[in-house]
């Protein structure tokens, strides 16, 4: 399952009613996920960031249509910014099985989202001179996950996913 914990930002762009939302504790099996909306150079972009391991991706220059499809967007962008760190196709696989079914919630951690803002200042200095439009995604994404994090003990977000894609044998 799918926890999709949300700002009111972003649950106001997807359209998201207050029946929708549901108040609950459970990370699910794998943690949730965080999803915020920055705006940088006039472009909104999104960044969405696993509760446990604080391993983020941005996906930059979102438009109004691509709200309607988030979870079709994230689980695109997640596959992609997993393969450029050297997953596993097969790995990357089973761990979309997993997010079959979302479930869309309120944030419920300010450590996370402190964190995310921290890589919100990190994205903007990355994609300065181009803009988040024309900037290499992919590699700006993979710099901010290498990060050492003070809430990680100082690891970085992509060693933490690894690490929970082993001990849960994905």
């Amino acid at each position: 399952m799918l926890i999709f914990r949300n700002t009111q930002k972003v649950s106001k762009e997807i359209g998201l009613k207050k029946g929708d939302i549901v108040d609950t504790d459970n990370e699910g099996y794998l943690g949730s996920w965080f999803c915020n909306i920055v705006t940088v150079n006039h472009r909104k972009c999104l960044i969405f960031c696993h509760s446990t391991t604080l391993y983020c991706f941005w996906v930059p220059a979102v438009k109004k249509k691509d709200f309607s499809n988030i979870i079709e967007l994230f689980l695109k962008n997640l596959a992609l910014n997993l393969k450029s760190e050297g997953i596993a196709e097969v790995t990357i696989e089973n761990l979309l099985n997993e997010y079959d079914s979302p479930l869309f919630s309120k944030t419920n951690n300010r450590s996370v989202l402190g964190s995310m803002n921290d890589y919100a200042y990190l994205f903007e200095a990355y994609v300065e001179p181009l803009g988040p439009a024309g900037c290499d995604i992919l590699a700006v994404n993979k710099k901010i996950n290498t990060a050492p994090m003070s809430a990680l003990k100082y690891s970085s977000g992509i060693n933490e996913m690894k690490r929970l894609l082993m001990r849960v044998s994905i």
